[in-house]
């Protein structure tokens, strides 16, 4: 009998007796049709055009020839339990050569498909050497901390008590809670709030603020927007900041708080527009000259800041090649244009740190806001200051403290006493500074209230929480 087929007269043949392609043809056919991934093959075996001298199941027919899907389609790929791996000292030393100084940073590399294929995405599970990711990726960083904590810790460690030895806090109820940065001897925990992380957590946030306040602690968070502020303590940052700007304005919200005094260290601080050696160093090792860091990025055809962030993102850059050029090359830094040989004029994304702009503006002489639109068609100003910094730099706090003029101004104003600015102040139904803020830039505070009140009345000033009327007053009163 030639076969059911032949017998019951439907035509068909038996697998084991047809006769198929050799491997190479087969497997040269897959490639023509542009096939790379298993699904696409069991999707292309189902048309009704399929090749009938191919077999739907080549791993059964080509027994001998077979080895595995990467190379029956031509991709290369390797299933991960067939892969060849490397040590896991190699697999640290080729982190460590990527730059890579975070978790987040690794997903990232193998989420874009950057990872070789000899090195295992979750060596955490594979490695039975593993011992932390801080020990993996050599950048010091300890109990699960991110870069971005650490950092900030460090440069405000600089100012206040900030003890690294105290990672979790004991509450109430027997439980500990994994803290960020804290500063014990005045009873202050900073929280960092990844806008990824936090998206769903404020009420968790919010439960965790007063457990450690019942054992004695405050907490300042500094929250990525868009997420909102949860308490009157809270600090809103953009994940597009640099650590430098988070850090500056943590400070500058310390001593809002009065848990720090604007002294002379802090303003020279904020003013430098850089971050301390120390913490530089968590991030970078002996960068490049300006100009050979420049010709490496023109090589790798880099035309906009977002591209630069998508190599940094995916783990690309050399070692030596800071991650944020603007702050490695500060002196030297012109803009994203002239970095990438693209000869762009600076946009919002590429302006002048704001301390570095300020500090630039207040030394033209500039005597108010309409000189300053004069000084613009004059083409004074140079392209990556802003043109509208009010709207510009989170930073911003008025003209008199953009132009240096505040201290003239307010000899020559004569502004209203302290009791009826506050008067006024409280009628305007704002919550925070932050409101304050805004709502100046908006135009919605009323010309004989000062940018800054907290600096015209300073002698008698009492907190935003009385100035605003919601109650928070000033500690110490």
């Amino acid at each position: 009998m030639a076969g059911w087929g032949d017998w019951l007269g439907t035509g068909r043949v038996a697998d084991k007796d047809k006769i198929y392609r050799g491997y190479e043809e087969a497997s040269a056919w897959a490639k023509e049709q542009g096939i790379t991934k298993l699904q696409e093959w069991r999707a292309i075996t189902k048309d009704k055009n399929f090749p009938k001298d191919i077999p739907v199941v080549p791993h059964n027919t080509y027994k001998k020839q077979w080895t595995n899907w990467g190379d029956f389609l031509q991709t290369g790929y390797v299933h991960y339990k067939q892969r060849t791996r490397v040590s896991y000292e190699d697999a640290k030393a080729w982190a460590r050569k990527m730059g890579v100084l975070r978790k987040e940073d690794w997903d990232m590399l193998s989420a874009n498909g950057l990872m070789p294929p000899e090195i295992p995405t979750n060596v955490s599970k594979f490695y039975e050497e593993w011992k932390s990711w801080s020990d993996f990726l050599g950048n010091q960083i300890k109990g699960g901390a991110s870069i971005t904590e650490v950092i900030i810790g460090n440069e405000i460690s600089q100012f206040l008590c900030v003890d690294d030895s105290i990672r979790s806090i004991r509450l109430k109820d027997g439980k500990s809670k994994r803290v960020d940065i804290a500063i014990p001897n005045i009873k202050l925990l900073i929280e960092y709030d990844g806008a990824h992380w936090h998206k769903s957590l404020v009420e968790k946030d919010t439960l965790d603020n007063q457990k450690l306040k019942e054992v004695g602690w405050t907490v300042l968070r500094v929250r990525e927007k868009p997420l909102r502020a949860i308490s009157d303590l809270d600090v809103l940052v953009s994940a597009k900041d640099s650590l430098f700007i988070k850090t500056s304005k943590v400070l500058n919200k310390l001593i809002e708080l009065n848990f720090l005094k604007p002294t002379t260290k802090i303003k020279k601080y904020i003013e430098s527009g850089s971050l301390s050696k120390e913490s530089v160093g968590l991030q970078d090792q002996n960068w490049l000259s300006y100009l050979d860091a420049k010709n490496w990025a023109k090589q790798q055809g880099i035309k906009s800041e977002s591209q630069w962030r998508k190599f940094k993102a995916g783990g690309v850059l050399p070692s030596n090649i800071p991650a944020t050029p603007e702050e490695a090359y500060r002196t030297e830094w012109i803009g994203w244009g002239d970095f990438l040989g693209t000869g762009n004029i600076a946009s919002r994304k590429e302006l002048m740190p704001f301390p570095q702009a300020r500090e630039y503006v207040r030394k033209l002489g500039i005597k108010d806001s309409r000189d300053w639109r004069v000084k613009i068609k004059e083409g004074i100003i140079p392209a990556n200051i802003a043109r509208n910094p009010q709207s510009a730099y989170g930073e911003w706090v008025s003209w008199l403290d953009w132009l240096g003029t505040e201290n003239t101004a307010k000899r020559k104003r004569s502004w209203l006493p302290f009791s009826d600015a506050v008067e006024i102040s409280k009628s305007l139904g704002l919550r925070s500074e932050s409101d304050w803020r805004k709502a100046k830039k908006e135009g919605r505070i009323p010309n004989e209230l000062p940018s800054a009140p907290e600096q015209l009345y300073k002698s008698e000033w009492k907190g935003w929480g009385y100035w605003l009327g919601t109650g928070n007053k000033k500690r110490g009163t």
